[in-house]
């Protein structure tokens, strides 16, 4: 589920948004009072107002979904399956299991319930040299840390 909503800013100097103000932030996610700082919110429109009192932003905004790595599901297909050892930054296995691709570097996975992000992945049973498995199983391992929890904080409009 994704939505797109219109917001109107006002800035409390006379003229004191410049045409193009908000261009360098097209594109980019942005933290807006007032909505929800678990999703993602992304700037896609900036509309400044001839007298330069106002912008009108457009915003699309899309919940963050994590793969659920206890609760997982292998639909089996002739693509091979990635096994995973999911492990804290202290080696502690959190999960094992496969799954029909690798984890990435930023991924956003779920565990027991709990948020994390993939901070590093890496396949110890690989020779360096020629990449083959000397184990029965090739086991990816990544390294997952916490989701830090969104801090919603007003953020002050500067004219410029």
């Amino acid at each position: 589920m994704t939505f797109q909503l219109r917001l109107l800013v006002r800035c409390d100097t006379p003229g004191g948004f410049a045409p193009g103000s908000f261009e360098a932030l097209l594109q980019t996610v942005v933290h807006i009072p007032g909505l929800d700082p678990t999703w993602t919110h992304t700037l896609i429109d900036a509309v400044v107002a001839e007298d330069g009192g106002s912008a009108e932003f457009t915003v699309h905004s899309a919940p963050n979904v994590a793969l659920s790595l206890d609760a997982s599901l292998r639909v089996v297909t002739s693509t091979p399956a990635a096994w995973v050892r999911a492990v804290d930054e202290a080696g502690t296995v959190l999960a094992e299991s496969s799954y029909a691709a690798p984890l990435r570097e930023t991924q956003e996975v779920e565990i027991a319930g709990q948020h994390y992000t993939v901070t590093a992945t890496s396949y110890p049973g690989r020779n360096p040299e020629t990449g083959a498995c000397a184990g029965d199983i090739d086991w990816q391992v990544a390294v997952v840390a916490p989701r830090p929890r969104a801090v919603s904080q007003p953020v002050p409009v500067v004219a410029s």
